[in-house]
């Protein structure tokens, strides 16, 4: 008789469910994973069923008052997650393959602001660092965890004043980014720089 494979702690199930991914990735999944199962009070994996699902859904929905992108988002984790451990005979079925996510409806033209909006935003900023931010942002399209992940060597001036600039994104993949020279955006760049320089003589 062959003894049956001892069933790994939930410890060691999510460690080996994020096992390989980026870091961003890896940090984001725990975090929004780690918050559903203490809603239910950490439960194993095998105890989890469809009704404590929903219950925590329910949860997000009538009482967090959050929006179904966000719900989806932190259901997703617990989706992947239980996925991987039934794939892996860590349970014996996936309770979230019945759970059914909240529609999202699209309303993403309400959300963009218009080129002036951001014109009046940037203006609005103190000068300086965080004027240079907010044009570093909006002039790159870069996310907020690509712009502090970078570092100086990041930024590439060229002879004709453009700058070109190393992303690293989703995945971990690097993406370049060149921006014209009439922005001077290198110019308010370097003067925080040596201005940051000079703070710490």
């Amino acid at each position: 008789m062959v003894a049956s494979k001892p069933i790994p702690s939930t410890a060691e199930i999510i460690e080996q469910w994020l096992y390989g991914r980026p870091k961003l990735t890896q940090k984001a999944y725990l975090r929004d994973a780690t918050l559903g199962l203490d809603f239910l009070d950490n439960p194993t994996l095998e105890a989890i069923t469809l009704q404590d699902l929903q219950r925590y859904q329910s949860h997000l929905i009538e009482v967090r008052h959050q929006q179904p992108r966000t719900i989806n988002r932190k259901l997703a984790a617990l989706r992947s997650l239980l996925k991987f451990a039934h794939e892996q005979e860590f349970i014996a079925r996936n309770p979230a393959i019945a759970l059914r996510s909240p529609k999202v409806h699209e309303n993403l033209h309400e959300r963009i602001l218009t080129v002036e909006q951001v014109q009046r935003i940037i203006a609005a900023a103190s000068p300086g660092r965080d004027r240079c931010l907010l044009q570093f942002t909006y002039i790159t399209g870069a996310r907020i965890s690509e712009v502090c992940g970078l570092l100086w060597k990041d930024c590439r001036p060229k002879p004709d004043g453009s700058l070109v600039v190393r992303l690293l994104g989703k995945r971990e993949k690097w993406r370049s980014v060149k921006i014209s020279a009439k922005f001077h955006l290198w110019d308010a760049i370097s003067e925080i720089r040596r201005a940051s320089c000079r703070e710490r003589v």
